[in-house]
């Protein structure tokens, strides 16, 4: 962990009695404001897989079905394995026009004639298990899913066990700054008057993986190899800001 100072702002009294927001001023008191940030790099700790499966059909019953199906299958296999938690997405249905560059003018009933209908729903997996996620990631895209994004990320958990800890450091890093701008500008003491703190952490990159649709009994009939994830580090930080009294 480091400290990095990001704001030291000193507001010198030109009055008998300035008043601010929450105390007042005396003559020959200075009035500073600091401001520390406390990080640490931590190791991420929750894999997320999202994946979709997508049907094309003459009729919106014949796509649904389908989708209903194999998400059935996926919902599952995801739920026979405890590390793994999951969850269904979005659910579309639409028509759409295969050929919509035609030569001549169409009536209304050829257009429809023409039309086809696709669907599509996702279903997304979690877990600090990462060999329990990509296996059933790699079961899920057997059945014909396509991958829509596969990342680690820092559990709520791993970033509050540390909440406290950074807190303690950037109160202390504030403290010691104070006493600095003290002696510097030649006060006997000083008032820590107001304190905020904000947490924060900087999400990391999707790994996003796109694939082609592929169809369901060639999915069914051929291997398919488990998909490969690795954990990167992540940083969390805390900052702190304070405005401080200095004393004559």
């Amino acid at each position: 962990m480091r400290a990095i100072i990001l704001l030291f702002i000193i507001f010198l009294s030109t009055s008998a009695f300035a008043q601010t927001q929450n105390f007042t001023i005396n003559p020959g008191e200075t009035v500073i404001t600091l401001s520390a940030t406390e990080q640490v790099e931590l190791k991420q700790d929750t894999l997320n897989g999202s994946l979709r499966i997508e049907e094309d059909g003459k009729s919106a019953r014949e796509i649904q079905d389908k989708i209903n199906t194999a998400m059935k299958k996926a919902v599952e296999i995801a739920k026979e394995n405890k590390d793994v938690k999951v969850s269904t997405g979005q659910y579309s249905v639409y028509t759409y026009d295969p050929n919509p560059q035609s030569p001549k003018p169409l009536s209304a009933a050829e257009i429809k004639k023409r039309q086809l209908w696709r669907g599509s729903q996702t279903i997304d997996i979690s877990g600090k298990n990462q060999d329990a996620i990509l296996e059933v990631v790699g079961k899920i895209q057997e059945l014909g899913f396509a991958m829509n994004g596969l990342n680690y990320s820092l559990s709520t958990e791993q970033q509050e066990s540390y909440r406290d800890t950074l807190m303690t450091q950037a109160l202390k890093t504030l403290q010691k700054r104070a006493e600095v701008a003290a002696k510097a500008l030649g006060r006997s003491s000083f008032d820590i008057m107001e304190v905020t703190i904000d947490g924060g952490y900087m999400p990391p990159m999707p790994v996003m993986m796109r694939a082609a649709k592929m169809d369901m009994a060639a999915g069914a009939s051929e291997s398919m190899a488990t998909p490969v994830a690795e954990a990167g580090n992540q940083n969390i930080s805390l900052t702190v800001n304070a405005r401080i009294l200095l004393r004559k």
